[in-house]
């Protein structure tokens, strides 16, 4: 698979096409309404809604071969 800029991506799997925090964002709130949850249970629901995002910093990229980042 190439970059968005012309170089090779960096070899390894591709993002999955469901992640665990997306299942909270379509469920989470559904969930909460039937189920009891922790108040440690909640802090680990919100920590990983918060990966990945800007609120963490982002996540960043680099070409091996050109350096380009994103």
């Amino acid at each position: 698979m190439r970059c968005l800029h012309g170089g090779e991506r960096p070899p390894g799997p591709d993002r999955p096409l469901w992640e665990v925090a997306d299942i909270f964002r379509l469920y989470g709130a559904t969930y909460r309404q039937t189920h009891a949850v922790s108040a440690a249970q909640q802090k680990v629901i919100d920590a990983i809604l918060a990966c990945r995002t800007a609120q963490l910093g982002g996540h960043a990229e680099r070409c091996p071969q050109c350096g380009f980042e994103r």
